[in-house]
């Protein structure tokens, strides 16, 4: 995980939402885009699937975006990452309570296990590349799961899956992260498409030609469109997946 660890560090210095959503939008207006789709999203999976007050386990927490989000919409929250120098950026973030942060080397998490009710990810699974690798981390995800619990994630896939060399980053096949988290032990709840990737509106977001409260009506119109079509045929689709522990892997 040294490589891995030294690639996310080397982010660190970057504006919060930069160094773990897109590290070129130095503007900030396509990652806060990006951080409202992801937080209306995963805050309502969780809404549905757990109760306020619940423990949460945030894995990939890197500056602790989506941390923040959960925690303060009243669950309790453990953020859990790879990055040393990542998680030292948290303290810029503005949680309701106190929250906790721990790192941990890529493989076994040091929590108990059944001990969460859910546990969050946020393009995450995508940058585990080795496929054994990713089943060893889907395995820890149900380990530290209540019976029932959840697993809440949004990554990027692909028709035909990608490597993208520069982003450290494997794009997958739908069918190739249904496969991963049945082998870890989970059942599909549901999944959905929340965002295209290479959308004209995403282009103008990042330019600042988009009021916030346009925004969220862009929002709406994508998750829309992914109803209707799916995966795109074009760049990288957003999935937003649903899963719950059923046994052990």
């Amino acid at each position: 995980m040294n490589d891995q660890s030294r690639y996310w560090d080397q982010l660190a210095c970057l504006p919060p939402d930069a160094s773990v959503i897109d590290p070129k939008d130095r503007r900030g207006f396509k990652n806060a885009y990006l951080a409202l789709v992801r937080n209306r999203n995963i805050l309502h999976a969780l809404g549905k699937q757990v109760r306020s007050g619940d423990f949460v386990l945030d894995l990939g927490c890197g500056t602790g975006s989506l941390t923040e989000a959960i925690r303060n919409a009243g669950f309790f929250t453990l953020g859990i990452d790879i990055s040393r120098g990542l998680l030292d950026r948290t303290s810029e973030r503005n949680f309701a309570s106190p929250t906790g942060f721990v790192q941990y080397d890529g493989e076994r998490f040091p929590l108990k296990s059944e001990s969460f009710s859910a546990v969050t990810t946020y393009v995450v699974l995508n940058h585990i590349l080795d496929p054994v690798q990713l089943d060893g981390v889907l395995a820890e995800c149900n380990r530290v799961l209540q019976p029932g619990g959840v697993l809440v994630c949004i990554e990027q896939v692909r028709r035909e899956s990608l490597f993208d060399k520069a982003g450290w980053k494997q794009q997958r096949r739908v069918d190739e992260f249904h496969r991963a988290f049945v082998c870890a032990g989970f059942a599909r709840v549901r999944q959905e498409v929340v965002r295209y990737g290479f959308s004209p509106a995403t282009w103008l977001i990042a330019r600042g030609m988009v009021p916030r409260a346009v925004c969220r009506a862009l929002m709406r119109l994508e998750a829309g469109l992914g109803r209707l079509y799916g995966v795109s045929a074009i760049g990288y689709t957003d999935m937003l997946f649903v899963y719950q522990k059923s046994g052990q892997p």
